[in-house]
């Protein structure tokens, strides 16, 4: 079995905005504002990052495509190699654990790690629509989507309609 990635990596400083209906921030500024802390929280300076993922939607605001650019941009990085990952909900997951991997891979030794997501400007988050009625449009909202996922799991899995519901519904 591989060993895994223990005792070689650390986290130095974390930083996160507060939630709510941030109607006079946009992405960029929660980008920022999370930037700081981390940074302040690790005592460390822009200079001392290495390499950068952002996990998160692409941002039609700064409109460089499917990359990074505006993590790079909003942040004014250094020249270091910054990537932008897509996982839906799980990508600032997905950008810390390569960030992780990168630092215990020896490519780096201070990597950044950046979530942001910003779905109310949108116009679509949070939306209470039901796209099991209309299930070529499942992809329209992602979040919405979800409905759709374990209708289509759980036919042949043998599962009831009930079951499938008791496993999206929060515990009480």
């Amino acid at each position: 079995m591989a060993p895994g990635i223990r005792d070689k990596v650390a986290i130095i400083g974390m930083g996160c905005t507060r939630f709510g209906e941030l109607w006079d921030k946009g992405p960029e500024d929660l980008m920022v504002d999370a930037f700081k802390e981390a940074l302040d929280d690790a005592k460390i300076e822009k200079k001392d990052i290495q390499a950068a993922w952002q996990g998160g939607p692409e941002f039609v605001a700064v409109s460089l495509g499917d990359s990074a650019c505006p993590l790079a941009e909003t942040l004014k990085l250094p020249y270091i190699p910054v990537t932008r990952v897509e996982n839906m909900c799980a990508s600032g997951s997905e950008a810390f654990r390569a960030a992780c991997y990168a630092v215990a891979a020896g490519a780096c030794d201070i990597a950044m790690a950046l979530g942001v997501e910003k779905l109310k400007d949108t116009g679509y988050g949070h939306q209470k629509q039901d796209y099991r009625s209309q299930p070529d449009r499942a992809g329209d909202v992602r979040h919405a989507g979800y409905q759709i996922f374990p209708k289509v799991w759980h036919q042949p899995a043998g599962w009831q309609e009930d079951d499938r519901y008791s496993i999206s519904q929060k515990p009480s």
